[in-house]
């Protein structure tokens, strides 16, 4: 048959110049890309497309570095121990210290990288880097000098609205825990645990509340406690607790959350008491057909208005939600910190805290357990000072909707009978609002805008 395109043999494409050609070879030994990884990376770069034994020569020709001709051995164990001494705790595998080793162009097979590690490694430092294996936080059982000598303050987001993934609708915790007597001061539903406008009237609250504040106040740090910190410190410095020094009773303590475990341990037995349940309640609203992010009431002056997009416009239903779960959640948590409070922490023997004993006990009688207070009495007057320099009101930190749409339903829910707040009716509750709401503003069902 004649050739009538006059083209003999394959089309590789338009060959690179020997320095592109180089330059890729080596960067892929340097990522320790295989042959059929090196030919597709050649093609989608280059469109070049050539066969194994043209990438073997093309590689010869550029002498690309390759575990099949590594360095002479005690000069290999050289360059392996020299990349381990950037690691002086061995976390690094065998496989990351054979990466780190071709990023400077040095390929050495594994076996031996594998062999040399391990031969200068630990049984713990190896052990540590099996897949899997976690490093164990030391745990030792907590002291301290009293009641009130340290409390704990945290927020909790599993029910943020990334964690309901309800179009945007969630709510933060945050809560304040003692340590000696492990009885929570304050658990508190807020829109977000990470507002340090909102943390700050959180910690006024907490003063107020029992009239005194605690002689150190620990956390796990973040911009959130900007305002905290500085109340707390500007309480202590002045004429309220002279006598103690900074020095000897440091007033504030910052240390990563698994360091913090009376506020660490409250979570978990919030969401096993009822923290589990209140959120598998919530979520219910994505198959119930009751809650829908992108709907909306309107009103009845709706239809007069040009702009469907005017101030007038809708109610979104949105706000619904968060104006009722949140009370829920604190409902809830009433409950939980009451029963907490209230209930028998067991006996243990290992555990150098009050036990067989209530929190609510060692906090009122600390005396029985050989301990003492260390409140600091705080006058309302200082209080009111302090919140004053919060520049967004207490209002305005722990709003959940407009004053508006907050008069409009707290009137659709004094309509059905004002009933009690609990997760297991909420849904329910929920729609004989929203009924009211839609007979308020004049709709037979909710309006989508998407």
């Amino acid at each position: 048959m004649v050739n009538t395109s006059g083209t003999n043999g394959h089309d590789n494409g338009v060959a690179p110049s020997d320095e592109e050609l180089k330059e890729a070879l080596w960067q892929y030994a340097r990522e320790n890309l295989t042959r059929t990884q090196r030919l597709a990376r050649l093609e989608s770069e280059f469109q070049y497309k050539i066969s194994e034994s043209t990438l073997k020569r093309l590689q010869t020709k550029f002498r690309v570095p390759s575990s099949r001709k590594p360095p002479p051995r005690h000069v290999a164990v050289g360059m392996i121990l020299d990349e381990m001494a950037h690691d002086p705790e061995s976390r690094r595998s065998a496989n990351t210290v054979k990466s780190m080793l071709a990023q400077g162009d040095v390929q050495i097979p594994r076996k031996i990288v594998r062999e040399v590690t391990r031969r200068n490694a630990s049984t713990e430092q190896v052990d540590r880097r099996q897949p899997g294996s976690r490093q164990n936080i030391h745990r030792v059982p907590l002291t301290t000098p009293g009641v009130n000598y340290e409390v704990s303050g945290d927020g909790h987001e599993k029910t943020n609205a990334q964690g309901l993934d309800m179009g945007g609708v969630g709510m933060d915790i945050y809560g304040i825990v003692e340590k000696c007597s492990s009885a929570i001061h304050c658990f508190v539903f807020v829109p977000s645990s990470r507002d340090k406008h909102t943390v700050g009237h959180i910690h006024l609250d907490y003063i107020e509340k029992y009239g005194a504040m605690s002689m150190q106040f620990s956390v796990d740090g973040g911009h959130e406690t900007e305002f905290m910190f500085s109340q707390h410190l500007a309480l202590r410095r002045e004429r309220y607790a002279p006598e103690y020094s900074f020095q000897e009773h440091n007033p504030w303590d910052s240390r990563k959350s698994v360091h913090n475990p009376r506020s660490e341990g409250t979570w978990r037995r919030w969401r096993d008491h009822t923290g589990k349940t209140f959120r598998e309640e919530m979520v219910k609203g994505k198959t119930n057909g009751l809650y829908h992010a992108g709907s909306y009431v309107r009103r009845q002056d709706f239809l007069a208005c040009p702009c469907p997009f005017s101030p007038l416009k809708f109610p979104q239903l949105r706000n619904l939600f968060q104006w009722l779960w949140p009370k829920i959640g604190q409902k809830e948590a009433d409950i939980y910190v009451n029963w907490w409070n209230a209930h028998h922490i067991r006996g243990q023997a290992a555990k150098l805290l009050p036990s067989s004993t209530t929190p609510n006990m060692v906090l009122q009688s600390p005396e029985c357990y050989g301990y003492r207070r260390w409140d600091i009495p705080i006058p309302q007057s200082a209080i009111d000072v302090l919140r004053g320099k919060i520049p967004v009101s207490r209002d305005e930190a722990f709003r959940w909707v407009d004053n508006e749409f907050d008069l409009a339903v707290q009137s659709a829910y004094q309509k059905i009978g004002s009933p009690e707040l609990r997760c297991c009716n909420g849904w329910e509750i929920y729609k004989d609002i929203l009924d009211k709401l839609l007979e308020m503003y004049g709709e037979d069902a909710p309006v989508f805008l998407l």
